[in-house]
């Protein structure tokens, strides 16, 4: 008699068994990478047109939409990354429109 186990069936449907099939062990793949970069450069240019005074409050805004996606793929997956590098980018992200919307509105006190 064997006393051996069988292993249960891992079923891609279970989220572990999704983030297994998603990883491919490891190692991304091309689309993955493709979007790695693509969101990569969007936050490059977002952080270089937060430097230009005139586009920063679009600038803020996108990287804020960037970050909400990323903060959901963390919370989602339960990526070892943690949730607290997304959220106080988020924070800063939101102070900064705050900022800006706050130097352009005219003073009413004159």
């Amino acid at each position: 008699m064997s006393t051996a186990r069988a292993e249960p069936a891992r079923n891609s449907a279970t989220p572990v068994g999704r983030r297994r099939a998603q990883s491919n062990c490891g190692a991304p793949t091309k689309k993955q990478e493709h979007r790695n970069r693509v969101v990569g450069v969007a936050e490059l240019v977002g952080v270089v047109l937060l430097l230009v005074p005139g586009t920063a409050l679009r600038a803020a805004g996108g990287l804020i939409v960037i970050m909400i996606g990323a903060l959901g793929t963390v919370l989602v997956f339960r990526s070892e990354l943690g949730w607290f590098g997304p959220t106080l980018h988020l924070g800063l992200l939101s102070a900064i429109v705050w900022l800006r919307l706050r130097l352009m509105r005219p003073s009413a006190a004159k």
